[in-house]
């Protein structure tokens, strides 16, 4: 049994050491409307160089068969936009959501961070309703240095956004917030009415 308790403990330290090792993050990418496919960029450097990781997507057209599947994703959108409106409307959920975000951007540091974002719902009231929380929640989220510009438009869906961060994080620390925030009570408090029957 000591033996068992010995090799546990070890690998949680193992692991845990690793989890301490900051992971640097480059980030580029960027989306037009209105066929303009998403091209994006990222390049991940952990241990101290030793391992490094380049994704790449370029700019292509879209694939015939993604089309086919897209009439039953804007369906399965509209059946969420009820759940998606309680919680937007929820105030628990939008404090949680802030007090989340907050903790997350502290336990980033931010080299450099710009995003200009340009965005609409088919609904010009749900477009509003995001921009209402949106606007809110970045207050006080963001670095004094970054170029962050996040603009609503009420003409119709649309999504748009050109982006370059460079962070480093620290997976534990992220594990710590996101686990708190998931095990909170407010939380669950704050999910359940959106997932009531309508």
């Amino acid at each position: 049994m000591a033996p068992l308790l010995l090799a546990l403990a070890g690998l949680v330290g193992l692991l845990t050491a690793l989890l301490v090792v900051p992971i640097d993050i480059a980030f580029a990418g960027a989306a037009k409307p209105p066929d303009e496919p998403v091209s994006r960029v990222v390049q991940l450097r952990w241990l101290f160089g030793l391992l490094e990781l380049r994704i790449e997507r370029p700019r292509t057209g879209r694939l015939p068969h993604r089309q086919a599947k897209w009439p039953a994703r804007r369906a399965a959108k509209r059946s969420r936009r009820p759940r998606i409106r309680r919680l937007l409307f929820n105030a628990l959920f939008r404090a949680q959501l802030r007090r989340l975000l907050q903790q997350l951007a502290h336990a980033v540091h931010w080299r450099t961070l710009r995003l200009h974002v340009l965005f609409g719902l088919d609904d010009p009231a749900d477009t509003g309703c995001l921009w209402g929380v949106l606007g809110p929640l970045s207050t006080g989220l963001l670095p004094a240095h970054a170029d962050v510009v996040i603009r609503p438009t009420f003409e119709g869906p649309v999504f748009a956004f050109q982006g370059t961060a460079e962070v480093r994080i620290v997976p534990l620390r992220i594990a710590r917030v996101l686990l708190v925030f998931a095990l909170s009570p407010a939380t669950w408090r704050a999910l359940r009415p959106a997932w009531r029957s309508r």
